[in-house]
């Protein structure tokens, strides 16, 4: 019984021992963190300095001068297109509407009584044209009857003639017959001028109903009316001009004027911007101008959050005064968390490489000279130091001439403490310092 005791005995401490000897195993296994060797450019950033401005700015500025009646607005009020901004005194305005309007019915009742006399010689002259054609009508009639008249005594002139000379007739028959020729022709004289005094009747008569039809008295008077009418649209839209409103939707940046004060056609009384999107105007030097090109990315920093911007517009000469590049960095403002005037910071990266394999600083160990330096590269769970050839380097990356391929991972938190050939762990950044701290 003692003996089988002691071998029992015996196994529970074989069992501590392979439990202690596993967590050796376990300690020498390491957490690391790393990141991933990447095609790129090396980049420095410069941090600029920008002023908030609208995307649109508008200076509103009244149509018509006038005395401030009423300030509708303060900045930094959203306004919408059309609505009131500033109201000015519009008594003398309203005076003139009234004048305009009373000369307005003033036209209009001349238009109507020369509409009335003008009918009214229409009807006259209608008349008149009707009773010269009928006394045309008639003396041509008669005309007629004389000419006949005359014709039917030729032929018994002629056929008395014939019987004169045949013996058959006497002479004082022909002569009594040429004496009522004679007369006959006298009446168709007459009659011929009483025609053509009838018809030049008639004509004058025609004359006078198209005159009368073309009504110039009362075109005149409508052009009186018309005139009127413009001069009262033009009292009334300067009546409308007392109400200084929005042209367009935004927020008001600043109301130069007071109630009571003394408003002018060239004088601003409000400014409105739209603020989504924003854009930052900032001043470029001169060495950065290539930095930069229209439609480029660049981050603005806000209350120490950053906002990604695009480059709008870039001029192309300097500004007078500070021999700088106007640039204007279009930011989204839904949020409105940009206004007008406040300055910001602007963060531009500049390319000082050509494009090649970079790897962050943290993951660089120095070498035996300026130009070479080392890396864990972390294959299959295991670690390799890597002699490598650098090129330039930022305050982030390190640019890698040689000895690294694009892809593979290095670390870049433990390096110094691990040997090629360690076995590690790849962890996010807080497990490793968790896992470092137990």
């Amino acid at each position: 019984m003692i003996g089988v005791v002691a071998i029992l005995a015996m196994f529970p401490l074989y069992g501590c021992g392979q439990k202690k000897e596993t967590a050796q195993q376990e300690e020498q296994i390491r957490s690391v963190t790393t990141e991933q060797a990447q095609e790129g450019y090396l980049e420095e950033t410069v941090q600029l300095s920008g002023t908030v401005t609208g995307s649109v700015e508008v200076q509103v500025l009244p149509k018509i001068p006038g005395k401030v009646e009423q300030v509708a607005v303060k900045p930094g009020d959203r306004v919408k297109q059309g609505q009131l901004l500033i109201r000015l005194d519009e008594s003398d305005v309203r005076a003139q509407v009234a004048q305009a309007e009373a000369g307005l019915q003033a036209a209009q009742a001349g238009a109507e009584q020369a509409r009335v006399q003008s009918e009214a010689q229409v009807v006259n002259a209608q008349s008149a044209v009707a009773q010269a054609e009928g006394g045309m009508k008639q003396a041509g009639l008669q005309l007629e009857q004389a000419k006949e008249a005359y014709a039917d005594l030729q032929k018994q002139v002629q056929e008395l003639q014939r019987l004169v000379d045949a013996g058959m007739a006497k002479p004082e028959q022909l002569q009594q017959a040429k004496q009522g020729l004679r007369q006959a022709e006298v009446a168709v004289k007459q009659a011929q001028t009483s025609y053509d005094t009838a018809r030049s009747v008639y004509q004058a008569a025609l004359r006078g109903l198209k005159a009368a039809e073309q009504q110039s008295a009362v075109k005149g008077v409508r052009a009186q009316v018309a005139q009127a009418e413009a001069a009262l649209d033009a009292a009334r839209q300067q009546l409308e001009n007392t109400r200084v409103v929005a042209p367009v939707s935004g927020t008001v940046a600043s109301v130069n004027v007071a109630s009571g004060e003394m408003a002018a056609p060239n004088v601003p009384v409000v400014t409105i911007v739209q603020m989504n999107p924003a854009v930052v105007e900032v001043q470029l030097p001169e060495g950065l101008y290539d930095a930069v090109t229209a439609g480029q990315e660049m981050q603005v920093q806000v209350n120490g959050q950053l906002l990604t911007g695009k480059v709008k517009e870039k001029s192309l000469t300097t500004q007078p005064m500070s021999k700088t590049y106007l640039l204007k960095i279009e930011v989204a403002n839904a949020d409105g968390r940009l206004y007008s005037g406040m300055t910001v910071g602007v963060i531009l990266a500049k390319k000082v490489s050509a494009k090649g394999i970079l790897i962050p600083v943290a993951a660089y160990m120095d070498g035996e000279t300026p130009q070479t330096g080392r890396v864990m590269v972390v294959k299959d769970g295991v670690v390799e130091e890597r002699q490598i050839t650098i090129g330039k380097m930022t305050s982030q990356k390190v640019q890698v001439l040689s000895g690294l391929q694009p892809g593979e991972q290095v670390v870049t938190r433990g390096q110094h403490l691990l040997r090629s050939g360690d076995k590690v762990r790849v962890v996010q950044p807080d497990a490793s310092r968790k896992g470092n701290q137990e």
